[in-house]
């Protein structure tokens, strides 16, 4: 395993409750589904993030829950601050890395992450300022960094196609190094899961 000791890993959740969670798929498979769906991911991510050597932190969007299944591991457990998706991901950060070297963050969105790519995230920012994970949809399942990069965070148009080429080009005009690893799919509508499926048979 890459030596994570210094390393921060933090993770986006939504607090699982039905009608809330995965709505994009819920408009065409139904709220159950959508949960159920919603739940998967979420045990996905939880074994493939506990298996790194980094420090967990787990974010939820509304609550901290008392007991589930993250509060069995050694992880921090708090509630995203911030006005928006990007003033939330950015006060994550900015938190991990007072106490950390290096910080990444994920959503819990994506059935093809791995604990690998995950670690080699880790390891690239070792050698770079900002280090992306590219999602097909045209934004991305994964953002580290070693310093605080608040301007790759403002004025983004969440949940469009839009968001990696704007991310991108704020980190060009800020002059910080980044790297980019290879091309996942998050699971935000049918179309993607029934993509992840087909890939599956």
């Amino acid at each position: 395993m890459t030596d994570n000791n210094d390393s921060a890993l933090i993770v986006f959740v939504k607090n699982p409750v039905i009608g809330k969670v995965k709505t994009r798929l819920a408009a065409t498979i139904g709220d159950q589904r959508a949960l159920e769906v919603y739940l998967q991911l979420l045990g996905h991510t939880m074994t493939e993030a506990s298996n790194t050597d980094a420090h967990l932190v787990i974010c939820y969007s509304d609550f901290v829950p008392e007991s589930d299944t993250w509060s069995s591991l050694k992880a921090h457990r708090c509630v995203q601050v911030g006005g928006d998706l990007g003033a939330c991901m950015h006060n994550a950060l900015s938190d991990a890395l007072n106490t950390y070297k290096r910080a990444i963050l994920i959503g819990s969105d994506c059935s093809e992450l791995t604990t690998e790519i995950l670690n080699a995230a880790i390891k690239s920012l070792m050698d770079t300022d900002v280090f992306i994970g590219p999602a097909l949809d045209g934004g991305y399942y994964l953002v580290g960094a070693t310093q605080p990069v608040p301007g790759i965070f403002e004025n983004v148009d969440w949940s469009t196609e839009h968001v990696l080429h704007q991310t991108l080009s704020r980190l060009l005009e800020a002059g910080l190094n980044f790297g980019l690893g290879i091309t996942l799919r998050d699971v935000d509508d049918e179309g993607d899961l029934e993509a992840l499926r087909a890939s599956d048979a």
